[in-house]
């Protein structure tokens, strides 16, 4: 078996009473302590490793969907910092099962055509195995993909499967209260920035400094590498341009 994808709901494996006792007991430590933190990256942190602690695998990756990018992004550990990856939500492994709903197993992922082999090139890391389900809601919505990589011992199993996804659904739902405060705070931190913009043009008479302010500050919002104001001549029929961001440029003129 190489290649495992789940394509129609499973059967759960009812397993002895203490088996049912002990996922139960891990469900509750997902839920308690992923509760009592505030921000995405710890909550990441805190399931990447409980989900590797409890199928015994050397790694994992939790990817959240970005809606208004369509791409699924995480973060890497540097040392003492973090920083955020992004890919698309269709590419690779991860985002095939993002996009199907489907968990997959993947026991020989250089064979199969899905995995994307460039992280394992880049780093010198060899992926022997994969587990991945979709990060759901309580109400079925998908917000993510989790991925663990390389079981220590033997292969990973549906047992594996169906307790990364009673996992992930518990947390789920403070990833989702998160995202939600944090898509909160990136609209007040605009509209900030906006009035605190109206308030100094309103106090600039001089058109050049007011225009590279604004030209600065829509280029700060839209995070853009450059923008650029055109404005209307009346008496020339034209539109013409004193500033832009990125660059120094004189007067530029063309017909409107």
């Amino acid at each position: 078996m190489s290649v495992q994808e789940l394509t129609s709901p499973r059967k759960k494996r009812k397993g002895t009473k203490d088996e049912r006792l002990k996922r139960s007991q891990i469900l509750l430590d997902v839920t308690r302590r992923c509760a009592s933190l505030s921000n995405i990256q710890d909550v990441w942190k805190e399931l990447v490793g409980m989900t590797s602690h409890e199928l015994d695998c050397d790694r994992g990756t939790l990817f959240l969907n970005d809606k208004e990018t369509n791409e699924l992004f995480s973060f890497v550990a540097q040392g003492n910092l973090t920083r955020e990856i992004r890919i698309l939500n269709d590419s690779g492994i991860a985002g095939g099962v993002f996009q199907t709903g489907q968990s997959k197993i993947s026991d020989d992922p250089y064979n199969d055509p899905m995995f994307n082999r460039e992280v394992d090139q880049r780093t010198g890391y060899t992926t022997r195995n994969i587990a991945c389900v979709p990060v759901r809601t309580m109400s079925g919505e998908k917000i993510g993909v989790m991925q663990t990589l390389n079981k220590r011992v033997g292969e990973f199993n549906e047992d594996d499967l169906e307790l990364l996804e009673e996992m992930t659904t518990q947390a789920a739902v403070v990833l989702q209260g998160l995202q939600h405060y944090e898509q909160i705070d990136k609209i007040r931190e605009k509209e900030n920035a906006f009035l605190q913009l109206m308030s100094d043009i309103n106090s600039e008479f001089e058109l050049s400094r007011m225009l590279m302010r604004v030209v600065q500050e829509i280029t700060a919002m839209l995070t853009a590498e450059r923008a650029t104001i055109f404005m209307f001549d009346q008496s020339t029929a034209t539109l013409f341009s004193r500033v832009s961001a990125g660059g120094e440029i004189n007067e530029i003129r063309f017909p409107s």
